[in-house]
């Protein structure tokens, strides 16, 4: 079973003030470059087919919101980087639309930066985490597809990349498997903890 099995779609929108008609709840976002498997991890977290995976680039070309069991919102956002067959309009409007959601939001509890484990870090995950930096908002780097590197090089890679984003605790970098499930227990876990920090106070 997925780690949050009882999670529905509930809304897509093409600008952040077309979600405002929510009811209000915690968030956490999914950002990362169009072929990082963001889809991928979405389907084995909450269930196989509640996202799209496509074999190109850059699918994911709204704000996709989903609901986990009433407590939180898990919301995917259109991916940055190379993304085929889209114009440049449309991918600058996407890279518009990432910061004004991530920057103008209150109910955003943390920030999920997906990178590619197999690769070094990459200067837009790295430019991506500076900026979420300066805006003072909570981030983790959750490493994907971490099935395809060697498990000794494991140390390295999490430190590199917690290096490389400016994270201060190695501990908020979550190397996952959609497709052995290794890591979505651990990185579940940390969503939930920070959505409901302060609830019982």
């Amino acid at each position: 079973m997925p780690p949050l099995p009882q999670t529905k779609f509930l809304h897509s929108a093409e600008r952040p003030e077309q979600r405002a008609a929510l009811p209000p709840l915690p968030e956490v976002a999914l950002c990362g470059r169009s072929n990082v498997g963001k889809s991928s991890l979405l389907n084995a977290l909450c269930g196989k087919g509640l996202a799209r995976v496509s074999k190109t680039p850059g699918r994911t070309q709204l704000i996709n919101t989903f609901s986990v069991n009433g407590l939180f919102y898990l919301v995917d956002l259109p991916g940055y980087g190379f993304q085929k067959g889209v114009g440049r309009d449309k991918a600058r409007q996407w890279g518009q639309v990432i910061p004004q959601y991530l920057g103008d939001n209150p109910n955003l509890k943390l920030a999920l930066v997906l990178a590619d484990f197999r690769l070094p870090p990459q200067s837009a995950d790295a430019d991506l985490c500076a900026w979420l930096t300066k805006q003072g908002i909570p981030f983790g780097v959750v490493g994907t597809k971490c099935d395809d590197v060697p498990r000794h090089a494991w140390h390295k890679r999490v430190l590199d990349l917690a290096f490389a984003c400016r994270l201060d605790l190695a501990s908020m970098v979550f190397p996952v498997s959609a497709r052995n499930g290794h890591g979505l227990d651990e990185l579940a876990a940390a969503m939930l903890e920070v959505v409901t920090e302060g609830a019982e106070e």
